[in-house]
């Protein structure tokens, strides 16, 4: 039988929140919508890699992490002073606002990848490791429990009425293939589809969900009417799960002259690119599920009575089952990746200026075991290059709050953040913070379209009136033979 203590839960909430903080990229809004960026494109839209400016593209390294919240702020905070961040300093600057509170956090860590396009397809493959946060529907009464030293004065407020809670994070590591398609092609008219096919391995995975609490409270006593409640964690460790997950995605694209017969990065079209007025695209994202089944536990609650709230904030060997009783025992934990519908647009101006629009929705609601993703609308003008390329976007958290960011390239280089101002000057309060980069190696031109090989083989071609004189004396020599 397992017996999870209140310290197995509230460490995994406090110890996250320092780790993440210093990182301090949601969708990498800057450089992700890039027509020469393919090798991270893939990740908000599987079908981005056909028809891309680059022909081949390796990924050397790339990392990013992401951060928004209003549980609390940062104080005067600037990227330079991060490591100055201290649990101190967010006990101090808790948001006293009556909204309930919460908490999305994700970060990667891009490993090598391989991305190429020619003619009508594209694909790809590569690996990288996540981690996500996601805390929704928290009362204040919590969060002030968790990270202030002034538990009397929460302690008497009396009654306590809690409704679907949730608190996850789970992290995991990626290995997939890309491909896609041009699967019609008529006058202006083009249509891509794509998909990321990924097999999963689990890292480590903490879910709570409180779907009902209501009782009293008090310093001497807690008294509970009502308790429902779910949980699922497991030891971090490499290869504690296993899964898969699809994206699949649909782009079209109007074209600025005929592509009936065109053929992206193909001397068949003379190697010329055709660019697009503009295109649109429908993502499902992060579809799939892992299983973890080594160190797995999993609680189930429904229940009332008393208990002695002194013995659970000094994380006391107080036996909460024998006090009010629940059901935990192993076994496998199926956890849900962060599920989101994405629909983009981007529109071409025709002197190196795009505007590009963003939505994420999330899938997941709180009641499955796993992890959500961001609700987000994003709008972000661009100018794009060959060699350099930047871009300010403008991103709406949860689509109300909203977040300006800047990311910049030259090159395979390629740095953004999601909130510029921690960038130049420190705010009064900061609710949210991001940062990304990537490195990588182009190959902007099928080699077969570089102009020395067109011009050994038009050394190697004969014109075509000097092959026919050739012919006609060789016919000349046989007859006098």
């Amino acid at each position: 039988m397992v017996k999870p203590k209140l310290k197995n839960i509230t460490s995994w909430i406090v110890l996250l929140l320092p780790a993440i903080l210093p990182l301090s990229a949601q969708e990498r809004f800057g450089i992700t919508p890039s027509n020469y960026y393919c090798s991270s494109g893939i990740f908000l839209n599987p079908a981005s890699s056909v028809d891309s400016k680059t022909y081949m593209q390796l990924n050397v390294a790339g990392a990013g992490a992401f951060f928004y919240n209003n549980m609390f702020y940062l104080p005067k905070y600037t990227f330079w002073k991060s490591g100055s961040v201290s649990m101190n300093t967010l006990a101090g600057s808790l948001n006293k606002s009556q909204y309930k509170k919460f908490l999305f956090a994700s970060g990667s860590a891009d490993g090598p990848s391989f991305v190429m396009n020619r003619e009508h397809l594209g694909f790809g493959l590569f690996m990288r490791a996540r981690m996500v946060v996601d805390a929704r529907s928290l009362p204040n009464e919590l969060v002030e429990l968790l990270f202030t030293n002034n538990k009397s004065a929460i302690l008497n407020q009396g009654s306590v009425n809690v409704k679907s809670l949730k608190l996850s994070a789970m992290s995991w590591m990626e290995f997939g293939a890309n491909i896609a398609a041009i699967t019609k092609k008529q006058d202006k008219d083009m249509w891509i589809f794509g998909a990321n096919i990924r097999y999963l391995s689990g890292l480590s995975i903490m879910y709570a969900h409180l779907a009902n609490l209501n009782g009293s409270l008090t310093d001497t006593a807690f008294s509970l009417n009502t308790a429902e409640a779910r949980l699922r964690y497991n030891k971090l460790a490499i290869n504690s799960g296993k899964g898969g997950a699809v994206d699949v995605g649909l782009t079209y694209k109007k074209m600025l002259k005929s592509v009936t017969n065109y053929y992206p990065n193909s001397p068949k079209s003379s190697c010329q690119h055709i660019d697009y007025k503009y295109k649109a695209s429908a993502v499902l994202r992060d579809l799939g599920v892992i299983q973890f089944s080594k160190g797995a536990n999993l609680v189930d609650a429904n229940s009332s009575g008393n208990i002695a709230p002194g013995d659970l904030l000094n994380n006391s060997q107080y036996d909460i089952q024998n006090k009010l009783g629940y059901t935990a025992f192993e076994g496998p934990v199926y956890a849900v990746l962060p599920t989101n519908l994405s629909a983009q647009f981007d529109w071409n101006f025709e002197n190196h200026i795009y505007l590009s629009g963003t939505l994420v929705k999330n899938l997941v609601w709180k009641k499955l075991t796993g992890v959500g993703a961001m609700d987000v609308l994003s709008v972000s003008p661009r100018m794009e290059y060959k060699n350099w390329e930047v871009a300010m976007p403008l991103a709406f958290q949860k689509f109300i709050h909203p977040q300006l960011g800047v990311a910049a390239r030259y090159r395979g280089f390629a740095i953004g953040f999601d909130n510029l101002f921690p960038l130049f000057l420190s705010k009064p309060k900061t609710y949210g913070v991001g940062v990304y980069f990537n490195l990588v190696a182009s190959l902007y031109k099928n080699p077969a379209c570089s102009s020395g090989l067109r011009k050994q083989r038009a050394v190697r071609c004969a014109p075509k009136h000097q092959t026919a004189h050739h012919v006609s004396l060789w016919r000349r020599f046989v007859k006098k033979r």
